[in-house]
């Protein structure tokens, strides 16, 4: 969204990923679409810009095929991943979330909570996964911790900060609501996808 304010704001957020990189600072976008500001071909020429600094990338489902201009989950990953991201992670509100990683991809459904206030879910999502990179948590628990996160949120109504879950909250609904993980590769994704194409 910053992206899309004003020249001001886009020339600020480049400068400060150039500065990340250049002191080897993990680098993570949310590209935090909002159409109503600008979906355009040269928004989508910034957020490829972007991608291509990145190190994480984790767009709603929504936002990453704005983005790539592709439908199909695994083609998704695919595009996002050419850009330049290691990790790649979407985001699918109740249906849960993907990360894309080495050749794999691990998904973990959703949660099923009665909805009060989405506002804040990605972005304590996002904020979650960064706490998961930095103690380095594996991948499978880390999923699960950012869906509980980001769920929680969704149970009560505010402002962000009023909505934030404590470790203690995440970790009390890890073991109230086991995740249900599947790992598959990337090409068995593709080909599931494009079986009609394939055969």
């Amino acid at each position: 969204m910053l992206l899309e304010l004003n020249d001001s704001m886009r020339q600020s957020c480049f400068r400060a990923v150039e500065l990340a990189k250049q002191n080897h600072v993990l680098f993570s976008f949310d590209p935090n679409l909002r159409k109503e500001l600008r979906n355009d071909a040269q928004m989508r020429q910034r957020m490829m810009q972007m991608l291509s600094m990145a190190d994480v990338i984790e767009p709603t489902l929504e936002e990453a095929r704005i983005i790539t201009g592709c439908t199909a989950i695994s083609d998704v990953l695919r595009a996002l991943h050419a850009a330049g991201p290691r990790l790649v992670v979407l985001t699918r509100d109740k249906d849960g979330a993907l990360f894309s990683f080495d050749g794999q991809v691990l998904s973990a459904e959703g949660i099923d909570v009665p909805v009060v206030d989405p506002t804040g879910a990605g972005d304590t999502f996002a904020a979650a996964l960064a706490c998961c990179i930095e103690e380095n948590v594996r991948m499978e628990d880390a999923i699960s911790f950012c869906n509980c996160a980001g769920t929680l949120v969704c149970t009560k109504r505010g402002a962000i900060g009023m909505a934030i879950p404590t470790r203690e909250q995440v970790l009390d609904m890890m073991r109230l609501h086991p995740a249900r993980l599947h790992m598959e590769s990337l090409q068995a994704l593709y080909e599931k996808e494009h079986k009609h194409e394939i055969a």
